[in-house]
């Protein structure tokens, strides 16, 4: 499962890569066995259609990659604001301002505590 955390509230992986280095992980069949992601919330923010689709791109062609691995990886999307349910879905608050998490992660989010939303890879 992904993982959407909180930096402040929560231990993070030491190995943390943008999301560009990210896609090109997935995309090369790479992908350590613990992964911390940053970015997310700046590519929310400044509505980077382009980059977040790319990803998501890469997400959805390796998810059955992901799926059967051994030891499946921990990948942490770190984010700097606050999560919000929404009844639907979740939202991320960053300066007054809320950007949904389903166009990028899709309806299957849950939250497994305050700060703390995980989904499966199969977005």
């Amino acid at each position: 499962m992904y993982n959407i955390l909180v930096e402040e509230e929560f231990s993070i992986v030491d190995y943390r890569v943008p999301i560009e280095t990210f896609i090109e992980m997935l995309e090369e069949g790479e992908l350590p066995e613990e992964l911390a992601v940053s970015g997310l919330d700046d590519a929310l923010t400044t509505e980077n259609q382009e980059l977040l689709s790319e990803m998501q791109a890469a997400m959805r062609q390796r998810r059955d990659w992901l799926d059967s691995r051994p030891s499946l990886p921990t990948v942490q999307f770190v984010v700097d604001g606050e999560l919000q349910d929404t009844g639907e879905s979740f939202e991320l608050l960053v300066d007054g301002e809320f950007y949904s998490l389903k166009s990028v992660f899709g309806r299957s989010i849950s939250e497994r505590e305050p700060g703390w939303l995980v989904t499966s890879y199969r977005i």
